[in-house]
Formats: structure tokens, C-alpha cells, sequence
């Protein structure tokens, strides 16, 4: 009986072969159909969206080795909605626009998918941005969870892109409030 689990790194990745075990995970689970994306919320898909976000950054902070406190701080700074929010409009930056017209509409239902009261506190208030940043995180995380589940070559483009022109490093040098 063959193993389940792939034995070598371009098993992991077969989509490009220069990256190959480089971003994980490449494959969405097998049990998900995507024929109609609204048969989930666009919070299904920013709570898948979150967890893929993260190992993307885990794994692009891995190397080279350093403490853990650095991993940890260079994570928590790249998950939080305010360097999500950056992602988002470089990605949307219309010099040099990242998304197809298809990815654009769930960018936009995923940012009208939150609510005010999930806002993190910390965003909360007068002149803090916190419900704009809240909403563009959300729909950063709603893109990238429908990417994974509709077309894992599309997410591997967007994060070869974040990571390889420095933003996602960018995002962790800001000293969010």
C-alpha cells in the first residue's frame, strides 16, 4: 500500500521545481469541491486563509536559524491585520495589480464578510484606521483561503511574489501600536 504522506520535497511541491518542499501545504484537502465558492462564508475562507497565511510565514521566517523569541516576533508582526492590510493594497496597487477580476470579487465579498465587533481593540478608536485594516486583513485571508482550496498555482504565485519582493520581510520591520 503506497504511503499517503509524499517522501520527498518535490512530492511536497511539484509546482515549481526551484521551491520545491520550499511552501507547504500544496494540496487542499480532497474532500472539498469548490463548484459554487458561496456555498461557504467568506469567513470559512479567511479561517482557512489565517492558518495557511501563518505556515506561509513560519516557513518563509525558518531560515536562517535564529532564537526562537525572533521567529516568534517576526511571525506574530507578519499576522497581524495591520501588515495583512499592507499586503493587500501592495497586491492591489494599480501600477501593478496581483489579482484577476474572479480573485478581485472575493477580495470584495471577503472585506464585506467581517463585522465592527470583531475589530481588535488595539484598532479600536479615533484616527486607528481599525475597521478598514480589520476589513482588508479579512479579505487578504478570504483570498488566500479561496486560492488554496480553487488554485494552489494562483496562491503559490501571490506568496512567491509577497515574499520574494521583500514586503512580507517589510512587514515585520514596522512597529505596529
Amino acid at each position: 500500500v503506497p504511503s499517503p504522506y509524499p517522501r520527498t520535497s518535490r512530492e511536497l511541491n511539484p509546482i515549481h521545481p526551484k521551491l520545491a518542499g520550499r511552501f507547504v501545504p500544496a494540496v487542499p484537502p480532497n474532500d472539498v469541491h469548490l463548484k459554487s465558492p458561496k456555498q461557504w462564508s467568506p469567513v470559512s475562507f479567511a479561517f482557512l486563509g489565517d492558518a495557511v497565511w501563518e505556515l506561509y510565514v513560519r516557513r518563509a521566517f525558518f531560515a536562517p536559524p535564529c532564537k526562537p523569541v525572533d521567529y516568534d516576533l517576526k511571525t506574530k508582526r507578519a499576522a497581524r491585520a495591520e501588515a495583512q492590510d499592507m499586503v493587500l493594497r501592495a497586491l492591489m496597487d494599480e501600477a501593478d495589480p496581483f489579482f484577476t477580476e474572479e480573485e478581485l470579487a472575493v477580495v470584495r465579498w471577503g472585506r464585506n464578510g467581517g463585522s465592527a465587533g470583531n475589530t481588535p481593540s488595539r484598532l479600536r478608536g479615533k484616527n486607528k484606521g481599525g475597521f478598514a485594516i480589520y476589513r482588508n486583513a479579512s479579505a487578504l485571508e478570504c483570498v488566500i483561503g479561496y486560492m488554496y482550496i480553487s488554485d494552489g498555482d494562483r496562491l503559490q504565485q501571490m506568496m512567491e511574489r509577497v515574499i520574494g519582493s521583500g514586503l512580507l520581510e517589510r512587514t515585520t520591520l514596522e512597529k505596529w501600536k
